[in-house]
């Protein structure tokens, strides 16, 4: 069964006091696909054009959640400012436990659909 869906990319960069972080992990939140950053720190998603989509960054040894929202276009973490975006990191949480039991099967869906692989071709390939 095709899905039908429209898609965006969003940019993003892990960096940690000033200096591009390669080969982190960056996992979507309950969903079985990642990206990995480049050599300059930079990763490329491919979300849904009308949903949230969260994902995990590892810093300091634990997983903190980020919400990319449909207004977000260009992300970056700088995991040296921990201190600075933990409310942001706590929004981010509750937000996707208070989303997660409507959001998930939605993103699984899109998620294995052959158009978000045509999609992640285009714009992350």
């Amino acid at each position: 069964m095709e899905v039908e869906n429209e898609f965006r990319k969003v940019s993003g960069i892990v960096k940690g006091y000033d200096i591009p972080k390669d080969g982190i992990l960056v996992p979507y939140v309950g969903l079985k696909r990642a990206v990995i950053t480049d050599s300059y720190g930079i990763f490329c998603l491919t979300v849904p054009k009308n949903n949230s989509v969260f994902i995990e960054i590892p810093i300091c040894g634990a997983l903190t959640i980020r919400e990319i929202k449909t207004t977000d276009n260009n992300v970056i973490i700088d995991i040296s400012e921990i201190e600075k975006s933990t409310k942001q990191i706590l929004r981010s949480k509750q937000n996707w436990n208070k989303e997660k039991n409507k959001l998930l099967p939605i993103l699984i869906n899109i998620y294995n659909s052959t158009e978000y692989d045509r999609a992640n071709n285009e714009y992350c390939f």
